[in-house]
């Protein structure tokens, strides 16, 4: 996978070795299959996994996995992440032909500690793909907390519709997120030649007695690794519009 999906996602990380993982044994919940995928669990992320509770894991007619209670100590020897449910699911087809196609996502009460994938400590409380009302295109949507300040944001998805719909990102995907008082809008590139990257990036902000916008990264493109490590984390510090128009300067 790809190191931007690693950082947004973090969880999505494992599908590589569970690929692997699932061809050597059958579907099921035993303790087998349960410290099984804590050991696959336990290299990807370079730490020691645990599940309370195994709840699914099925290869056909759908590759399913849900796990209660996650834990990888030490992950990357950096930090800890933890989620209460984890639900990811493909077609079995789909996935071994790496097709980019993906069925359910979503993961509840996800925690980073600090400097383990984001240089300030992330608490999503809920992330995950969701259909929109029409049921012809989707989204990756989040909210919880960087730092100390409330999250929240969006990913455009579109989606291939049949008995399952499937979900992927195009070549350009819109984007919204929202970080404490400011907004970040753009589009997301996850194709692009070297790496996943953002462009067209606008920033606003209400201070409550103006609304303050800077558009001076909208002619720039930036990886996708620079949003979360550099501008999230500036972002995080503006607390008055002299810090904002600082920020927009920045760049």
């Amino acid at each position: 996978m790809k190191k931007w999906l690693l950082r947004l996602l973090v969880l999505f990380a494992v599908l590589t070795g569970l690929i692997l993982f699932s061809l050597k044994i059958v579907s099921g919940t035993s303790d087998s299959h349960k410290r099984g995928l804590e050991q696959a669990f336990s290299e990807i992320f370079k730490g020691e996994a645990k599940f309370t509770a195994l709840k699914q894991f099925n290869l056909i007619p759908q590759f399913t996995i849900e796990i209660e209670g996650l834990q990888i100590i030490g992950a990357n020897s950096n930090g800890n992440l933890t989620a209460d449910n984890m639900l990811i699911a493909f077609g079995p087809i789909d996935l071994m032909a790496k097709s980019r196609l993906i069925e359910k996502f979503n993961v509840k009460n996800l925690r980073l500690t600090e400097g383990l994938y984001t240089p300030l400590a992330l608490s999503l409380t809920d992330i995950g793909i969701y259909p929109n009302e029409a049921g012809d295109a989707g989204k990756l949507s989040f909210k919880g907390t960087y730092g100390v300040q409330d999250m929240e944001g969006e990913f455009a998805m579109a989606v291939k519709s049949g008995a399952r719909p499937k979900y992927f990102f195009n070549e350009q995907n819109a984007f919204a997120l929202h970080l404490g008082q400011v907004q970040v809008t753009g589009l997301f590139l996850p194709y692009a030649t070297g790496g996943a990257k953002v462009s067209h990036i606008e920033l606003t902000a209400d201070s409550g007695k103006q609304k303050l916008e800077c558009a001076a990264l909208e002619n720039k493109t930036f990886e996708f690794s620079a949003l979360i490590d550099d501008i999230f984390s500036k972002i995080a510090k503006v607390k008055s519009p002299q810090d904002f128009n600082k920020l927009c300067g920045s760049f």
